[in-house]
């Protein structure tokens, strides 16, 4: 009778285990999802982006020296969800994905400079007094006190970059220090005035159907006033 019991003893603990064994097999298998899906597959897709060859030369009389070059990441679109649009759970997960993303290009390439050209948040109409943000389209001639400050800040930088090209202590541009002599580059999220992307070309260009269609002022594009300040 002993055995009896015994043998039934061992019956019943063979199912416990096969069901503790597969609910570690399950446990693991989510676990290893998991850490793929949310962790892993950054690294995986990040690393195989590269840096372009540059072939940056400078003369120097007869000696050609080559120029360093500055790795530069640019960062735009984020459209960051706030407290009126969008459910708690989607802002956590769409920011989770934004930060591993950007975390990893920063680990895996380590650009020297990072630009964030616009569109950081998705919520600017709600914004309070305490939080205002200049762009571009702002800046389009309304006379505001912000508007008329950073223009002010935008002439005296183009003043400078012009004495650049002038002789040290012209009348124009006084005794102060000269800026080295370098064409400015622009970066703008929003466009400036353009009839339309009938010239552009490229990658990024639009597609042949569409780059005829004339671009609305203020709108698609800077007006054409404020394009040429």
């Amino acid at each position: 009778m002993a055995m009896i019991e015994l043998g039934f003893g061992r019956q019943s603990f063979h199912p416990l285990k096969r069901k503790s064994l597969l609910l570690l097999k399950l446990i693991a298998v989510v676990f290893a999802v998991l850490l793929f899906c949310e962790f892993l597959i950054y690294y995986l897709a990040i690393f195989q982006c590269n840096w372009p060859e540059v072939n940056a030369t400078a003369c120097d009389g007869e000696q050609a020296t080559r120029e360093p070059a500055l790795k530069a990441m640019f960062l735009a679109d984020t459209h960051l969800l706030g407290e009126f649009l969008g459910h708690w759970l989607d802002k956590l997960r769409r920011e989770w994905q934004m930060q591993r993303a950007f975390q990893t290009a920063l680990w895996l390439l380590q650009p020297e400079v990072v630009f964030i050209l616009g569109d950081v948040f998705d919520e600017g109409k709600w914004s309070t007094p305490e939080f205002v943000m200049v762009n571009s389209v702002a800046l389009n001639g309304d006379g505001c006190g912000i508007c008329s400050e950073a223009e002010a800040e935008l002439i005296e930088v183009s003043h400078r970059l012009n004495c650049s090209r002038e002789a040290r202590g012209s009348r124009r541009c006084g005794p102060g220090p000269l800026l080295p002599m370098s064409a400015p580059i622009l970066l703008q999220h929003y466009p400036l005035y353009r009839k339309s992307d009938a010239n552009c070309s490229g990658e990024d260009a639009a597609p042949p159907e569409e780059r005829d269609i004339p671009f609305k002022e203020n709108y698609d594009v800077l007006s054409r006033e404020a394009s040429q300040k």
